[in-house]
């Protein structure tokens, strides 16, 4: 009877004193990923990244935010998602995850967003990670890049076949995808060709 009402009380302690937040986490957002890397001949510059939200969040965001309902957001309507939905994001480094051996790489900024109503009537985000990371850092080394939410109220995809990196004659660079711990990743390898 006491190991019956021991169990017991470590079942109810587990469910109440236990963070609800971590407890219940689930997603509530899905996001579909899209990224082109940007290399120069001496630096891995920067991300252009673009994320198509699912179909309810885009409908949530379409009716709040396209004023004049014709479809499309102006620089207006867009301007007003960045700051009062996008800024957020800038507390977890845009849920973008930069690093490579034990280097990480933190993402304090963003540049050129802009949102818009695409195919299904989605919504896309589009913006660009400057980073200007010289290759002598990073060459030959395998750079990671996925995005988290730490909440986990957004759950990323990768859209695999939209992942690319502009071509640069003096540089071989490889894309794998892997996962690190739950999430989908890209792994990035940038050399410089030998003469």
């Amino acid at each position: 009877m006491k190991k019956y009402h021991l169990r017991k009380s470590a079942i109810l302690f587990f469910f109440l004193f236990l963070p609800f937040n971590t407890l219940w986490s689930h997603p509530h957002m899905f996001i579909d990923a899209m990224v082109k890397v940007i290399c120069t001949d001496s630096t891995l510059a920067g991300f252009y990244v673009y994320w198509d939200f699912d179909e309810m969040n885009s409908a949530i965001l379409i009716e709040e935010n396209d004023r004049n309902k014709n479809n499309r957001f102006e620089k207006k309507e867009y301007k007003n998602i960045e700051e009062n939905a996008f800024s957020y994001c800038a507390k977890s480094d845009y849920f973008t995850v930069l690093n490579w051996e034990d280097t990480y790489h933190p993402i304090t900024k963003v540049e050129r967003f802009t949102a818009k109503i695409i195919a299904n009537n989605r919504i896309q985000y589009s913006f660009y990670i400057p980073c200007n990371i010289p290759l002598s850092k990073i060459e030959g080394k395998k750079i990671k890049l996925f995005f988290e939410d730490p909440t986990m109220y957004v759950a990323f995809s990768l859209r695999k076949k939209l992942i690319q990196v502009n071509k640069i004659d003096r540089l071989l660079t490889t894309i794998a995808f892997g996962k690190v711990d739950y999430l989908e990743c890209i792994y990035l390898t940038i050399k410089r060709k030998s003469s």
